[in-house]
C-alpha cells in the first residue's frame, strides 16, 4: 500500500493525479433521514411504471422508460427520486484539499459542485462540451455525464452509445487523462457499468501508461484479479474500523498529510530529488530542454542572451522541491552553506547542473530578477567541431557509435547501417536502453534508404523489416521505462518534430511581423530575440552530439530553414546581415541551393545596401570547410552521385557573396583547380565558379591573381586534350559555364594567355572532332579563349575556326548561326545577300505564329549585334521582322492566361 500511496502523491505533486468519483462518495452524504438513493432504487422504480416488462439490463429498462413515457416525465421521474438536500461529505472535501489535477465524476448530484463553490476551490466546473471550450483554469471538475440542471445526464443506452457524439471534447480529454495521469477511483465497485467503460477506454491506450488505482472496502480475490487485468491495482481498505466513509477519510488525509509533511524536507532531499529525477539524461552527450520540461511539469524557459535559465512558475504548495530549491541556490549564491553539506553532496549537485547544462541551461531563477548562475561549461561534453568542418575520419571516432554517425555523414550506408547492427546487440547486452533506441531509430533510417539505393545490392535488404520501436519499448522494465520515457519519446514517433515546426514556424512568423513594422517605420520590442538563436544551436547539438540520423528528414531541414529566415529577418534594423558559425553550417549542410539563393538574392544586387558580413574567424571556418569538403569530393571520384559536392556548391556561393581578403581569394582559386582537376564534375560546378568570379568583381571589384586564372582556364584546356572529363563537363566547357574567367581576365589588359604548345596540342585533338563538335565548341570556348590570347595564338584559333567545312553541314539554322558567327568575328568574307536569303529561309518558318524556336532569338541577337556593332545596314529589315515576330508570338501566349 505504502509504495502506491507513494506513487499518488508523486503524481499530484507532479500535477498529474486524477479522481475519478463514484457514487459511493455521493453515498457518503446520507443523513439518517435523508440519503442518495440507490441505483437499484432507481431501476426498482422505473420497472415498476413498466407494467410486464423482464428486462433486466439497467441502460434498456432506462431507454424502455423514455420510449414508454417520453423525455419530460423520463427526467421529472428521475429528478424526484434525486431530490435531496445532502450537504457535502468531508470526502468530498478532501477530495479537493489534495488538489488533483483533475476531478472526473459519473455522479449527476451537486455535491461536487457544492464542495467547490462553499470552499472556493480554483476548480472549473464542466458539464459540458461548451463549458470545456470555455475553461481557463487548469484544475477542472469534470462531470462526464452531466447533470439535471444541463438536461444532459447520461442514464439510458443511447446516452452511453452516443456519448461519442454527445460529448466529443469531453471524451477526448478524459481519454487524453487517462493516458498522462495517475489515476484514483473511489466510490466504484467492480461491477459499475461506469467503471466498466473508462476501464475500456484504459485498454485502448498503448501498453505504457501511468498507474490506476481503485479504491475498495472489501477483499475479494477475483474482483482484484478482474480489475489487475483491465490495468488497475486495487487499493483494499480492511483496517479494523467500521465505519466504511471513516476509512475513505483516513486514506485521503493520509495523502495530503503526508504530501503536506514533504514541505518540511531537507536540502539532501531536494538534491536528491533532482538528481533522481536528471540521472537517466547522463547517457545522452546532449539534451533538448523540452526533455527537462517533460521531466519537472512546472518549469519555464527564459531565454537569455547566450543560454537559457530556468524558472519554475505557477507555483503551489505541491510545488515544494522547487520552491526549496530555489531558497537553496539563493543560500548558494551568498556562501551561506554549509562547506561540510556542500563536500558530502557536491558530486551529486555538479551532476545536476552539468546535465541541465547538456540542454543549453545556464542557471536558475531565485527570485523575480535573479538566477543562480551554473560554473560548468554549456554542452562541455560534447563536440562537433570536426561534423561543423566537415572533417569525417572515423579512425578518430572514440567509438562504435561515432564510428556508425560518421560513417551515415560519408554517405557510407551500408557500412553505417551494420555498425548500428552490432551496437544494438552491445546495448542488449548491457542494458544500456538510450543508446539502443537511438541506433534503432538510425538503423530504420538508413535502411529505408538501403531499400532503394540503386548503386549497391538493394534487393538483399527489401525483406528485412524496420524495428518497431513502440513494440520494443513495451518490453522495458517498468521500472526503466519511466525514467526513460522523456528521451525515448523522441525516438517512438515523430510528434516532437512536427511540435518544434509549429513553434518555429511560429516564431518567424512573428518576426516577419516585426520587420514589416519597423519597414512601415514602426518600432519592436521584443523580450526574446535570441530565443530562435539559441533553440537552432541546442536542436543541432542535440542532433550532431548525440549521432541522431534525421538530418535527411524534409521536416528537420524546414525547421533549420526556419532558423536561418529567422536570423535574417530579425537582422532587418542592421546595416549589413551577420551569421554565426551554426548558421554558416546549417546553410551548407541542410538548405537546397537554389533556396539559400533565394533567401540571399536582396543581398545580391550591386544596389544593395545590405551585404553577408563574415569576420576572420568565420572566413576561416568556411574554407576549412571547403578544403576538408573537396577531400571528401576527391576521396569519392569515382563515386557517380557525389555526396559532398552540393556542401561544395553552397559553401562557395556563400564565400562568393562575402568580401574575402586576398590571401584567402588566392586559395580559393586554388581550390578550385583541385575541383577542375578531376573527372567527374556536374555542370553547376562550372557554374558555381562562375558566379564566384562574377560576384567577386560586382560586388567588392575583388582583385583575383591573373596567374591563378591563366592556370584555371590551362586547366580546361588539358581536359580536353587529355579527354579527362565527363558528358556534364564537356558542355560546361563547350558552352564556356565559365564565361566569367576570360570577363575577369579582359578587365585587366596584361593578362594575356600566351601558352602557344598548350594551344597547339588543343587544336590537335579537335581536329579529331566532327564538324558539328568544332562549330559547337568554337562558338563559345575557342571565341572566349581568342580575345585574351596573344597575337600568335588568335592566329592559330582564328585559322582552326575558318578551316572548319561548315558548307556540309544539313541543318539549315546551324549553318546559318555558324555563318553569322564567323561575319561577326571577321574571320572569313561571307556573302551578305545569300545570307539574308538563308536568313529569310529560316524566319519563314515561324511567319504564321503558330510556333516559335529559341533559335530566332539568338538569331535576333547576331543581327543586333551586326547592324549596330557592324554597320551592316542589310540586315534590319530582316531584323525588325523577327522583332515583331517574336513580339506578337509573346502577347498571344501572355494574353492566353486571361
Amino acid at each position: 500500500m505504502d509504495k502506491h500511496i507513494k506513487s499518488i502523491i508523486e503524481a499530484n505533486n507532479d500535477n498529474r493525479l486524477a479522481i475519478f468519483v463514484g457514487a459511493g462518495v455521493s453515498k457518503s452524504s446520507d443523513t439518517f433521514s435523508n440519503k442518495m438513493p440507490l441505483w437499484n432504487n432507481i431501476i426498482d422504480e422505473l420497472k415498476n411504471d413498466l407494467e410486464g416488462t423482464g428486462e433486466q439490463d439497467y441502460l434498456k429498462l432506462a431507454q424502455l422508460y423514455y420510449l414508454e413515457f417520453g423525455e419530460y416525465l423520463y427526467y421529472d421521474k428521475l429528478k424526484k427520486l434525486f431530490n435531496t438536500t445532502l450537504e457535502p461529505s468531508n470526502i468530498h472535501k478532501l477530495i479537493f484539499e489534495i488538489r488533483p489535477q483533475c476531478v472526473i465524476t459519473t455522479n449527476w448530484d451537486k455535491l461536487l459542485d457544492k464542495t467547490v463553490a462553499d470552499n472556493a476551490f480554483m476548480y472549473d466546473v464542466i458539464v459540458s462540451d461548451k463549458d470545456l471550450v470555455k475553461s481557463t483554469t487548469q484544475k477542472k471538475l469534470i462531470k462526464m455525464h452531466g447533470d439535471f440542471e444541463h438536461h444532459n445526464i447520461v442514464f439510458k443506452e443511447d446516452d452511453y452509445l452516443n456519448y461519442t457524439y454527445d460529448f466529443p471534447l469531453i471524451e477526448n480529454f478524459i481519454k487524453s487523462v487517462l493516458s498522462t495521469h495517475t489515476v484514483l477511483f473511489i466510490g466504484y465497485s467492480y461491477g459499475d457499468y461506469n467503471l466498466k467503460q473508462i476501464t475500456k477506454w484504459i485498454q485502448s491506450f498503448s501498453k505504457v501508461k501511468p498507474p490506476a488505482y481503485l479504491l475498495s472496502l472489501n477483499h475479494n480475490k477475483s474482483e482484484i484479479k478482474y480489475l489487475e487485468n483491465h490495468g488497475i491495482t486495487s487499493l483494499v481498505l480492511d483496517d479494523e474500523i467500521n465505519d466504511k466513509n471513516k476509512r475513505v477519510e483516513n486514506f485521503l488525509t493520509r495523502i495530503k498529510t503526508q504530501y503536506q509533511e514533504s514541505k518540511y524536507i531537507n536540502d539532501g532531499d531536494i538534491i536528491n530529488y533532482f538528481y533522481d529525477k536528471l540521472l537517466p539524461f547522463d547517457n545522452l552527450n546532449t539534451l533538448l530542454p523540452e526533455q527537462i520540461q517533460k521531466i519537472f511539469k512546472k518549469i519555464y524557459l527564459n531565454y537569455q542572451e547566450k543560454f537559457i535559465v530556468l524558472n519554475f512558475i505557477n507555483l503551489n504548495n505541491s510545488d515544494i522541491y522547487y520552491k526549496n530549491f530555489q531558497i537553496f541556490l539563493s543560500a548558494l549564491d551568498k556562501n551561506e552553506i554549509d562547506d561540510k553539506f556542500l563536500k558530502e553532496y557536491k558530486y551529486k549537485l555538479d551532476k545536476v547542473f552539468e546535465i541541465l547544462s547538456k540542454a543549453g541551461i545556464g542557471g536558475i531563477m531565485i527570485n523575480d530578477k535573479e538566477y543562480y548562475p551554473f560554473t560548468c561549461e554549456l554542452y562541455s561534453g560534447t563536440s562537433i567541431n570536426n561534423i561543423l568542418e566537415f572533417k569525417f575520419e572515423t579512425n578518430t571516432a572514440k567509438n562504435d557509435l561515432e564510428k556508425a554517425f560518421i560513417l551515415y555523414q560519408l554517405g557510407n550506408n551500408e557500412d553505417s547501417y551494420y555498425f548500428y547492427e552490432d551496437i544494438l546487440k552491445q546495448c542488449l547486452k548491457s542494458k544500456n536502453y538510450i543508446t539502443l533506441f537511438l541506433s534503432m531509430f538510425n538503423r530504420n533510417t538508413l535502411l529505408k534508404h538501403l531499400k532503394y539505393d540503386f548503386k549497391i545490392d538493394y534487393k538483399k535488404y527489401q525483406d528485412i523489416l524496420e524495428y518497431d520501436i513502440e513494440e520494443k519499448y513495451d518490453d522495458v522494465p517498468n521500472n526503466v521505462k519511466k525514467a526513460i520515457s522523456p528521451i525515448i519519446a523522441i525516438f517512438k514517433d515523430f510528434n516532437f518534430i512536427y511540435s518544434f515546426a509549429f513553434n518555429i514556424s511560429s516564431l518567424l512568423k512573428a518576426k516577419e511581423n516585426s520587420k514589416r513594422t519597423v519597414e512601415s517605420g514602426g518600432t519592436v520590442f521584443s523580450s526574446n530575440s535570441s530565443e530562435a538563436e539559441i533553440r537552432h544551436k541546442n536542436l543541432l547539438y542535440f542532433v550532431l552530439g548525440n549521432g541522431f540520423a534525421i538530418e535527411k528528414y524534409t521536416e528537420f531541414k524546414t525547421i533549420i530553414e526556419y532558423f536561418i529566415n529567422i536570423s535574417i529577418t530579425r537582422q532587418v534594423q542592421e546595416s549589413d546581415i551577420v551569421l554565426n558559425k551554426l548558421e554558416l553550417y546549417s546553410s551548407i549542410k541542410y538548405i537546397k541551393e537554389n533556396d539559400l539563393k533565394i533567401i540571399f538574392e536582396p543581398y545580391l544586387k550591386k544596389e544593395s545596401e545590405k551585404r553577408l558580413v563574415i569576420d576572420n574567424a568565420l572566413e576561416e571556418y568556411l574554407f576549412n570547410s571547403l578544403h576538408n569538403i573537396t577531400k571528401h569530393i576527391e576521396a569519392e571520384e569515382t563515386k557517380i552521385f557525389p555526396t559532398f559536392e552540393e556542401y561544395w556548391k553552397k559553401t562557395v556561393f556563400l564565400l562568393s557573396i562575402s568580401k574575402i581578403n586576398q590571401n584567402r581569394l588566392d586559395s580559393i582559386i586554388d581550390n578550385f583547380m583541385t575541383i577542375l582537376n578531376l573527372s567527374k564534375n556536374s555542370i553547376s560546378v562550372y557554374q558555381s565558379i562562375n558566379a564566384f568570379l562574377a560576384y567577386q568583381y560586382n560586388l567588392y571589384q575583388s582583385t583575383i591573381d591573373d596567374n591563378r586564372l591563366i592556370n584555371l582556364l590551362e586547366i580546361l584546356l588539358n581536359k580536353i586534350i587529355c579527354k579527362n572529363y565527363n558528358g556534364h563537363e564537356l558542355i560546361a566547357i563547350k558552352n564556356n559555364y565559365i564565361s566569367n574567367l576570360y570577363g575577369v581576365l579582359k578587365i585587366n589588359k596584361d593578362a594575356i594567355f600566351s601558352n602557344n604548345i598548350l594551344v597547339d596540342k588543343l587544336i590537335l585533338e579537335l581536329n579529331s572532332w566532327t564538324n558539328e563538335q568544332k562549330i559547337e565548341i568554337s562558338k563559345y570556348f575557342l571565341i572566349s579563349l581568342f580575345y585574351i590570347s596573344s597575337t600568335l595564338i588568335k592566329k592559330k584559333i582564328k585559322k582552326f575556326i575558318s578551316d572548319i567545312k561548315y558548307e556540309s553541314i544539313e541543318d539549315n539554322y546551324e549553318k546559318l548561326d555558324f555563318e553569322l558567327f564567323l561575319l561577326s568575328n571577321d574571320f572569313v568574307s561571307i556573302d551578305i545577300q545569300k545570307l539574308i536569303t538563308s536568313i529569310d529561309i529560316e524566319i519563314e518558318k515561324y511567319r504564321d505564329g503558330k510556333s516559335m524556336s529559341t533559335a530566332l532569338y539568338t538569331l535576333k541577337q547576331r543581327l543586333e549585334y551586326l547592324t549596330k556593332q557592324k554597320n551592316i545596314v542589310e540586315f534590319e529589315s530582316l531584323l525588325n521582322e523577327l522583332i515583331q515576330l517574336i513580339y506578337n508570338f509573346e502577347s498571344k501566349n501572355n494574353n492566353s492566361f486571361f
